[in-house]
């Protein structure tokens, strides 16, 4: 009962995320998100960078539960996944973490996400072209969970604003937090044996 209570929470909340990250690509300025970020936000190479991120980000979020929950066309949803990682969301993810906000907290979370992100999912790839099945099964399942960050991280941050918490504490907070529950989600999806 548990588990299917966290797994509705969590793909609740990817499902929240994918609605609100779909009116960015109106190519808008009226966002708060972009407003907070002032002229970084006009500049193209961010802007690009943003855009390929959530870009990628979201098919992470999209094909993540498919790829644990059927056989139906895996090879080809795995290849949009670790597309999406590789070469989209991982490598904007570490741009933008140089700019993101929280102070040396806040971009030093991001970018080692970002790296590791990136990492877990070319060990899978690398595992699977050398037809180790359970190494591959293992890497994927750490790479969705560090995907997962971005769910565990509004999760927390709802939480801590629920709690009183001022935004900027509340905001590296956040971040850490989701961070190692993302770790440990992982972790806990390996030592389960869930499939990937």
């Amino acid at each position: 009962m548990l588990k299917w209570l966290l797994w509705t929470v969590i793909l609740g909340v990817s499902g929240l995320i994918v609605v609100n990250t779909v009116p960015y690509y109106s190519l808008g300025d009226n966002f708060a998100f972009l407003a907070e970020k002032g002229s970084l936000a006009s500049d193209p190479l961010w802007r690009a960078c943003f855009y390929v991120h959530i870009t990628g980000g979201m098919i992470c979020i999209l094909t993540g539960p498919l790829l644990l929950w059927t056989r139906v066309g895996h090879r080809w949803l795995g290849r949009a996944y670790g597309l999406a990682v590789l070469g989209l969301a991982g490598p904007a993810g570490v741009f933008l973490s140089i700019h993101s906000k929280g102070g040396f907290a806040g971009q030093s979370c991001f970018l080692l996400l970002a790296l590791l992100w990136w990492s877990a999912t070319a060990r899978a790839i690398h595992e699977i072209k050398n037809r180790r099945v359970t190494e591959h099964r293992t890497w994927m399942l750490r790479s969705y969970a560090l995907a997962l960050s971005a769910v565990f991280f509004r999760i927390f941050q709802l939480a801590f604003f629920a709690a009183g918490m001022e935004d900027e504490p509340n905001y590296v907070a956040s971040l850490w937090l989701s961070f190692a529950a993302s770790l440990a989600f992982g972790e806990t999806l390996i030592a389960k044996g869930v499939a990937a």
